[in-house]
């Protein structure tokens, strides 16, 4: 017989029968599976109904024909509300005298209790058997599609991430109903025997009914039709489940395609932000060069302004004195001026020097008004250049302010950009899990979907452990490669003439080469096609060749600390000299 091959495994058809035995050859037709297999229970389902209630399928009138049979008893065994078997055991004690000694005499209507037995047995023998195996494979069912149906995410995560979280939860709530719905089927009939029935124990559906149909104090009449409710519920659960799965991988698309437009105009806008940010960091650097010249410029003033100032009030004294001087000597000359006519040549003397100091005052006044002029456009020059210093470090103070708010609203939108970007590829990856047939194949296997042997030391550098393992091995192993490959495990199998080719290619194309290179080829293949991959492995295979001197390297090697990069703080050491001892 040929071997099979891929193709013939996904040209034949697979029903839920086949999942036991391989892996579904993908998602699409796992699902159709589970339908098949659900269209199978319920057809079961259908014929125990109707095999129950009759072909017209009417509950409320199934019901009602039992009423009296329940009247007649209860009001004979003085109870009220029948809900739990205890509470006719005494009756059915009598019952079982009666069947003993049939010339027992007592005033029970026979006939109606044993109607009553015989519904009690038909209600258990549906609940316990005939239902019980339909629970059975709606319960396989069920663990076939929570094996299958993932959202690959967790129950909580970013807001980017609301179909994948929200997935999670709903499947995780699907798996709690239709497993709650399933238990109670059977939790029906252990209430009745062991405890008793509470209106709790139904749904809503079977409260309406029994109101219309007036035995809401014989709650065992709704036992039966409520275990029918819960299989009917748990096998819509999986339907939906299996819809909700459907969709699930076209709402991840769906938010690929939506990230990937708003990923993009976030990032048109953090680039302009970017660009204006330049700006402002420009801008003040040029407005900081300014401020730092006209600072300059001031302080070499300052000194100077001082100077300006002490020249300016003392001008202003000499300015003062010299327009009272001369508007005193003025008045004097227009008194002398009055009586020039009568003066002597002393008196004329004086009025001789008298003009000659007032036109002396005029010559002062103007040279003092000039210097006066020069020193206040000195000093206006100065305080013009102190407001431009102070407008400019407000201008810097502000422009620091705007750039400060502009980076921090740019370093929110890289953030955001980020959160994007992570979303995206955590999106991307669910898409390729739920679209991937090899994830099916490793989830069939019990294997982990992604292998990675990488362990991060501290976030900075990756060690991948086992790539050491395989160094230190390669330099040991010398002649020796041979047998540690036979010994080596693989996942899937690899037969011996398969493991002889290896072997064979391995020598023919590294002849020329070291039995390092020759052993690390040889790790290297195993490491790519054995599927469950790890250091304690390779480290039995070696125990398995007799090589247990390379596993003691490995651990001694692998255990050996890191040496801090921070050299450690000198301490300085201090001896004391010996003293003498007295003997």
């Amino acid at each position: 017989m040929p071997p099979a091959t891929a193709l013939q495994f996904y040209r034949k058809s697979q029903t839920i029968d086949h999942l036991a035995l391989e892996r579904p050859q993908s998602l699409q037709s796992f699902r159709e599976s589970v339908r098949g297999g659900l269209s199978v229970i319920e057809a079961r389902f259908d014929l125990l109904r109707q095999s129950y209630f009759g072909n017209e399928g009417d509950v409320e009138q199934e019901i009602r024909q039992w009423i009296p049979v329940f009247t007649t008893v209860m009001k004979e065994a003085k109870i009220s509300t029948y809900s739990s078997k205890r509470q006719l055991q005494h009756m059915l004690e009598i019952m079982d005298k009666l069947q003993g000694d049939p010339t027992f005499v007592t005033d029970i209507d026979r006939q109606s209790l044993l109607t009553v037995v015989q519904y009690l047995e038909r209600c258990n023998k549906y609940i316990r058997f005939e239902l019980a195996d339909v629970v059975k494979e709606v319960k396989r069912l069920l663990d076939y599609v929570n094996i299958y149906c993932l959202s690959f995410s967790g129950t909580e995560g970013d807001k980017y991430l609301e179909t994948a979280v929200c997935y999670e939860r709903q499947r995780r709530d699907f798996e709690r109903a239709i497993t709650f719905s399933l238990n109670s089927v059977v939790d029906l009939a252990d209430n009745f025997d062991k405890n008793s029935l509470s209106s709790h124990n139904f749904g809503l559906a079977m409260k309406k009914l029994a109101e219309k149909a007036e035995c809401m104090h014989i709650l065992v009449l709704l036992m039966v039709p409520q275990a029918f409710e819960h299989v009917k519920n748990a096998c819509q659960g999986i339907r939906q489940w299996l819809i909700a799965d459907e969709d699930y991988d076209d709402y991840i698309q769906f938010d690929i395609i939506e990230l990937e437009e708003k990923k993009d105009h976030l990032l048109k806008t953090c680039r302009e932000s970017q660009v204006k940010c330049s700006n402002h960091d420009h801008r003040i650097k040029i407005m900081k060069r300014d401020f730092a010249k006209c600072a300059e410029d001031l302080k070499r003033f300052s000194k100077r302004s001082m100077v300006l100032a002490a020249e300016k009030e003392q001008l202003l004294e000499q300015h003062r004195n010299v327009r009272v001087d001369l508007d005193i000597k003025i008045i004097r000359r227009d008194e002398m001026t009055q009586s020039l006519e009568e003066m002597n040549t002393y008196e004329r003397d004086r009025y001789d020097r008298l003009l000659l100091e007032i036109g002396k005052l005029k010559e002062e006044k103007p040279i003092l008004d000039k210097k006066l002029e020069d020193i206040s456009k000195k000093i206006e020059i100065i305080e013009k250049l102190q407001e431009d210093t102070n407008k400019k470090e407000t201008q810097l103070t502000e422009s620091v302010k705007e750039a400060r708010v502009a980076k921090k609203e740019h370093r929110l939108m890289e953030v955001e950009l980020e959160r994007m970007e992570a979303s995206i590829l955590k999106l991307k990856e669910i898409h390729r899990y739920k679209t991937s047939a090899e994830v099916l194949k490793k989830i069939f296997y019990n294997m982990p979907i992604t292998t990675k042997h990488v362990v991060i030391s501290n976030g900075r550098k990756p060690i991948d452990k086992l790539e050491r393992a395989i160094r230190i091995t390669a330099t040991k192993i010398d002649g020796d490669w041979p047998r540690l490959y036979w010994s080596l495990p693989f996942h899937p199998p690899r037969g011996e003439e398969t493991i002889r080719a290896d072997i064979d290619e391995i020598g023919k194309t590294y002849m020329r080469r070291p039995s390092e290179e020759l052993c690390k080829q040889c790790l290297w293949r195993w490491r790519r096609v054995h599927t469950r991959t790890s250091l304690n492995e390779l480290k039995k295979a070696l125990l398995v060749c007799k090589r247990k001197d390379i596993a003691d390297l490995i651990d001694q090697k692998m255990s050996k600390k890191r040496k801090p990069s921070v050299a450690s703080r000198a301490v300085r050491t201090v001896r004391f000299p010996k003293l003498p001892v007295k003997v």
